[in-house]
């Protein structure tokens, strides 16, 4: 059975806003519990793991580290198959905001 191309790419890359810190430290929380609960302390993903986390990605979305390119996550996707297609959307004040990857 033949696809019809996508009109959108299935996977968008893109850098986190400085606003998502909350929501980046939940997803890691959730991921830790539900993949090593019961192998690990519970200190790897309770609520003060969750604010740890919470301050360190504080800290990464205020630095400028985000905003010059992230290569080890670039170099991660290419290893897995994936390549950037040259679309980059950028947006003034940020930065890259979305680089279009490709299988």
């Amino acid at each position: 059975m033949e696809h019809p191309p996508a009109a959108e790419p299935v996977i968008r890359i893109r850098e986190p806003l400085p606003g998502e810190a909350d929501a980046l430290a939940g997803v890691q929380t959730t991921c830790w519990a539900e993949t090593y609960a019961g192998r690990v302390p519970e200190t790897f993903y309770d609520e003060a793991a969750r604010e740890r986390r919470r301050g360190m990605w504080d800290g990464l979305l205020a630095s400028a580290e985000l905003t010059e390119g992230n290569t080890r996550a670039l170099g991660f996707y290419r290893h897995q198959g994936f390549a950037h297609d040259g679309a980059t959307e950028l947006d003034e004040s940020f930065g890259p905001r979305e680089l279009r990857m490709v299988r």
